[in-house]
This record gives structure tokens, C-alpha cells and sequence, in this order.
């Protein structure tokens, strides 16, 4: 599992505390040319994949719409 810090956790009964929020996905974000975009989602897939395959990590690559993210 991945954390995040929550957003509006801030107020007088939860001074001091850190709260976060914990999500099972990793967001991978590359900026690129229009042109180049899908040659680039591969190459990123493909390197995140291999990262994990050498740590030797169970993972799953699933596929979102753009109101999910």
C-alpha cells in the first residue's frame, strides 16, 4: 500500500496529528508530446515493470479512465 496525507485533516481536535489516506495504486505521470504519447506509456509501462520484476513484487497493470485518476 501507497499513503498520502489527507486533504482537509487540519482543525483544532486533530492538531499535531499526521493523518493519511491509504490507496493501492502507483501513478506514474510523464509529460510529452502528443505525437510520442502512446511510444512513451509503453516505455514507462514497460520500465516500471521491470522494476518490479526484478524486486521480485506481485503487481497488476490495469488500465483507468481519466475520471479515475
Amino acid at each position: 500500500p501507497c499513503f498520502r496525507r489527507e486533504a482537509g485533516a487540519a482543525g483544532r481536535d486533530t492538531r499535531g496529528i499526521l493523518r493519511t489516506h491509504q490507496f493501492d495504486k502507483v501513478e506514474l505521470v510523464q509529460f510529452v508530446h502528443p505525437d510520442h504519447s502512446y511510444e512513451a506509456l509503453e516505455s514507462l509501462t514497460q520500465e516500471a515493470e521491470a522494476i518490479l520484476q526484478q524486486l521480485g513484487l506481485h503487481y497488476r497493470v490495469i488500465v483507468l479512465c481519466t475520471g479515475d485518476m
